[in-house]
C-alpha cells in the first residue's frame, strides 16, 4: 500500500526562508510542499479557495510577520480549519514563548535553524500522533504548568481518570499511535480511539498537545520517563 503523502504548507514574510524550507522538506520521503504564502492574510486567502480534501496537513507558520501575524494566524486556523496541524516557526525559544505555542493549540515548535533530520522526525511525528515536542519544551511546559497551577489539587484531577485512562494517556504522550497503544495495551483499536475521546472530554483538552499538558500538570506522565525508554 502507497503511504499517504504529507502536505504542508509555508507561511513566511521571507521569500528566501521559504525556499531554503520548501528545498528541505522535499527532500523527505513522503512530504511534499503544497503552497507558500507570505503571509497570514495570504495564507488565509489561499485556504478558503480550497476543498477539505486540498487543504494540508501541516502549516509551517513564522510567528513575526508585518501583515497578520502568527498569533492571529493561528487564532483563525484554530477556529476555521481544526484539522490543520500548525508548527510554529521561530528564530527564539523561550519559555514565553513555548507558553504563548501551547496557548495557541499548536502541534509544534521549530526554531529555523533546525536541522534537517530533527525537521524530518518532526514533521512525521505531527502527522501521525498530531504532536511534537523535544525534552526541552516538555520540561518548559512542565515547569510553567505547575508555577500556573500551584493552587491546583492534582489528587482531584487524577480521580477523573481510570486507570485504565491514564495508562493511555501515558503511551499518548510517549508518542505511540493508536495501533501500537492497542498491541501494547492487547486492546482494540476502536477500543483506544474511544479512550482518546473520552480523556479528550474529560481534560477539557481540544487537541493532543492539550492532554500533554494535562498529564505534565497532573504528574501522570514525566518525559524522563519518555526519552529513557527510547
Amino acid at each position: 500500500m502507497t503511504q499517504k503523502t504529507v502536505r504542508i504548507a509555508l507561511v513566511d514574510d521571507q521569500e528566501l526562508v521559504r525556499k531554503g524550507f520548501r528545498m528541505i522538506i522535499s527532500s523527505f520521503e513522503g512530504m511534499a510542499v503544497d503552497f507558500e504564502a507570505e503571509s497570514g492574510r495570504d495564507l488565509l486567502d489561499i485556504l478558503k479557495e480550497k476543498t477539505t480534501h486540498q487543504l494540508p496537513q501541516i502549516v509551517l507558520l513564522d510567528m513575526n510577520m508585518e501583515e497578520m501575524d502568527g498569533v492571529e494566524t493561528s487564532k483563525r486556523l484554530v477556529r476555521n480549519y481544526p484539522t490543520i496541524h500548525v508548527a510554529i516557526l521561530s528564530m527564539h525559544y523561550t519559555p514565553a514563548l513555548v507558553n504563548l505555542m501551547i496557548s495557541l493549540n499548536a502541534s509544534a515548535y521549530f526554531k529555523k535553524n533546525t536541522k534537517p533530520a530533527e525537521l524530518e522526525h518532526g514533521l512525521r511525528k505531527i502527522a501521525e500522533t498530531g504532536k511534537y515536542f523535544t525534552e526541552k519544551i516538555y520540561e518548559m511546559i512542565r515547569l510553567s504548568s505547575i508555577s500556573n497551577n500551584n493552587q491546583k489539587s492534582i489528587s482531584v484531577s487524577e480521580e477523573l481518570l481510570t486507570d485504565r485512562e491514564k495508562e493511555v494517556l501515558k503511551l499518548i504522550c510517549e508518542e505511540y499511535e493508536s495501533k501500537e497503544i492497542a498491541d501494547k495495551l492487547n486492546l482494540g483499536i476502536r477500543t483506544i480511539e474511544s479512550h482518546r475521546r473520552n480523556l479528550l472530554a474529560k481534560t477539557n483538552s481540544k487537541n493532543m498537545a492539550g492532554l500533554v499538558i494535562y498529564a505534565l500538570t497532573n504528574q501522570i506522565f514525566r518525559p524522563q520517563q519518555q526519552f529513557s525508554s527510547k
